[in-house]
């Protein structure tokens, strides 16, 4: 049903490259529309479209299908907590401005909450704008009720702490939801968030792999506008290679793909670099049980085979805490040997690809992702990484083919 106006028309809304998502799944949307609208023609229903603003917005819930979860890779809001207490602490008085774009169903404000009261802020110390183009996530996420899908990985306990369980799903606590501002709005219009800003935080997580490179260069433009001078950048695992030369500095710590404004009305040398800055790895023994973490089997991965040092038994628990914590060289070398040592078990492979995208080799993460669900076809985290992969890519006929296998996943669950 190729119709090359429908998708620029998408283009100039959204910004999203049509590509990255696949036609295919693009037609089979317009087509649901055409049916719920009453149009058979789509030259018709592109009319329509021009002249009715609802439509429009139903055509782009529907064609921008969120994929999120809580605390989605937890190493980002650790270094967040960290960097806020550090930079600005809880007893200084000072108001924290935290802008998350696209907000999706709410999980990733939420959870930079709980994240900030997790490490001491109070309440009233920081608020968080969550802007979406898509108003049906935007309703289900100030609705705040989730379900299991929501929350994967092992350890749950923040979900007992901030969440009641109402029978029909887990709802956020006033505390959390408070703190969550929801709007409605577009990262690529010329005065987004302009009355707002400027925001010390700003997290824009997997969407810049949906842009062409034009529609990228001027959505981290925009997002540069909008950030304090020391504040904070965050972007997903496969958007690092996207920047805009000059404009930011990685703050080169491990799993989190943290940056900060260069300050273009200065000169460089007058800004400390970012490995100056001292933002070790928080001390969070009191509360790190309440950051999730994946889901990896419990089988034993023999230290000694790579320090002899070492005497005990380490889980692949551990393994995956190394990576956390920025130790990568030996994350992967034990990594190997768990492998070596469970060839069948898809999670260590799984693991494997995740300390690879945490190197920035796309190519090896995904031949490890792609062992793990040879091994296990259903393995859900393999499955994501892999569309997210794709999608850098560009190459749309996977992303709609591992999009159908998540989503058959998602309805087991």
């Amino acid at each position: 049903m190729a119709h090359s106006d429908i998708y620029t028309y998408l283009f100039n809304v959204t910004g999203i490259d049509i590509e990255s998502i696949g036609e295919e799944a693009v037609d089979r949307v317009v087509k649901a529309r055409m049916v719920v609208s009453g149009h058979k023609d789509i030259d018709d229903y592109l009319l329509y479209l021009n002249d009715s603003t609802q439509e429009c917005q139903a055509l782009v819930n529907d064609v921008t299908v969120p994929e999120t979860w809580f605390f989605r890779d937890s190493e980002p809001f650790k270094f967040l907590a960290n960097y806020v207490t550090k930079t600005s602490p809880p007893a200084s008085g000072k108001k924290i401005k935290i802008l998350s774009v696209p907000c999706s169903s709410g999980e990733e404000p939420y959870s930079i909450a709980m994240a900030l009261l997790i490490a001491g802020l109070s309440p009233n110390s920081f608020v968080i704008d969550a802007v979406d183009i898509n108003t049906r996530v935007l309703s289900f996420a100030e609705h705040g009720i989730y379900g299991k899908n929501s929350f994967r990985g092992g350890d749950l306990l923040f979900r007992d702490k901030y969440f009641n369980d109402t029978g029909a799903g887990y709802e956020v606590v006033d505390e959390v939801r408070k703190s969550v501002k929801f709007h409605h709005g577009n990262v690529l219009s010329p005065d987004f968030m302009q009355n707002a800003a400027p925001y010390n935080v700003v997290f824009c997580r997997n969407l810049l792999i949906y842009f062409n490179l034009e529609t990228k260069e001027k959505a981290i433009k925009s997002l540069h506008r909008l950030l304090l001078s020391d504040g904070l950048l965050f972007l997903g695992h496969a958007e690092t290679g996207r920047m805009v030369v000059g404009l930011f500095d990685s703050m080169r710590h491990p799993g989190a793909f943290a940056y900060q404004p260069i300050d273009l009305t200065r000169n460089s040398i007058e800004k400390p670099k970012p490995s100056d800055v001292n933002l070790a790895a928080p001390d969070f023994s009191a509360v790190e049980m309440f950051f999730p973490q994946p889901v990896m089997p419990h089988s034993v991965v023999h230290k000694s085979l790579v320090d002899e040092k070492i005497d005990d038994a380490l889980s692949i628990d551990e393994v995956q805490l190394l990576a956390d914590r920025g130790d990568i060289k030996k994350a992967m070398q034990l990594c190997s040997v768990y492998i070596q040592e469970n060839p069948l078990e898809a999670d260590g492979y799984c693991l494997q690809g995740i300390i690879f995208l945490a190197q920035s080799e796309s190519d090896k993460a995904q031949t490890a992702f792609k062992r793990a669900i040879y091994l296990d076809p259903a393995h859900y985290q393999s499955l994501v990484h892999l569309s997210v992969l794709a999608v850098e890519r560009g190459d749309s006929q996977a992303v709609t083919n591992y999009r159908a296998r998540i989503e058959r996943v998602r309805e087991r669950l």
